[in-house]
């Protein structure tokens, strides 16, 4: 398996869409940014099965951190998303790689996130720092030469941008009762260098089973541009669970190389009863 699909397999969770989206069109909503989160809090971990086909490849994990967080003089979550291969996998291609952000309590903006990539033979650190106040966002990546960060490029946006990490516990706070089946919504997403338009489909509600058990879920699903590496506009499904938490139970990716998931397998520190079924 190339070390790309691993990658992305890995990455799934976090969002669920990786790739930049169409255009908006009419019938599609920005959803605003809110202030109410019943959906999670310090505490919460969630434990995740990554696979290719029948097999397990790996596990990863997402905390959030039970301390007390400052920045720019605002209370944050700190976040972070840890993902590693496993088995015969990390023997022929070892990745072990560590997202995090902090998030700002009220809005669910992050004001900065990072990431350290160890996939085989490449590395990459990268820190990203984002001044809602100034609609300015500034992104240092470390020379792997020096060991020292290079010089850091600047990006304007447009305001209210999520990354990946603060777009998925973003999306836990929608509710999703109020919208009809087949309504779109979008969040605006930076990551690495780009701003991406995510559009993303309500698709109902089902029953789903999972390694941490059976659950009423909320489906969705982000469309996607033509590519070489998802099959189809519709290739990424996720699920949620159907509660306060809207906990992401699972993540399921039509590739052109076979199919890929991953699949929620513990948990523990929910703010909410969870909508298990057994």
């Amino acid at each position: 398996m190339q070390k790309k699909y691993i990658y992305i397999i890995l990455i799934i969770f976090l969002s669920g869409w990786a790739f930049p989206q169409k255009e908006s069109s009419n019938g599609e909503n920005i959803i605003p940014v809110s202030s109410m989160n019943e959906a999670f809090n310090e505490g919460e971990r969630l434990d995740f099965k990554l696979s290719f086909g029948w097999f397990t490849i790996g596990n990863a994990y997402m905390e959030i951190n039970k301390n007390n967080y400052t920045f720019h003089n605002k209370p944050n979550y700190k976040v972070d998303i840890y993902g590693k291969t496993s088995g015969l996998v990390d023997w022929i291609n070892s990745v072990n790689d560590h997202w995090g952000a902090y998030i700002d309590k009220k809005s669910l903006l992050p004001n900065m996130n990072y990431r350290h990539i160890r996939e085989g033979k490449y590395k990459l650190d990268e820190i990203i720092t984002f001044r809602q106040d100034t609609n300015l966002i500034e992104r240092k990546v470390k020379n792997k030469k020096t060991g020292k960060y290079n010089d850091p490029q600047f990006f304007e946006s447009t305001g209210n941008v999520f990354d990946m990490l603060g777009g998925l516990l973003y999306v836990r706070t929608i509710d999703f009762d109020k919208m009809e089946i087949g309504q779109r919504f979008k969040i605006k997403v930076f990551f690495e260098d780009t701003f991406y338009d995510l559009s993303i489909i309500y698709a109902g509600k089902e029953q789903i089973k999972t390694g941490a058990g059976k659950f009423n879920a909320i489906k969705v699903i982000p469309e996607m541009p033509d590519n070489d590496l998802f099959d189809g506009e519709n290739s990424i499904t996720a699920w949620f669970s159907d509660d306060k938490n809207k906990v992401p139970l699972k993540f399921k990716a039509e590739m052109f190389i076979g199919s890929a998931g991953v699949e929620l397998s513990g948990y523990s520190g929910l703010r909410n009863t969870i909508s298990k079924i057994k």
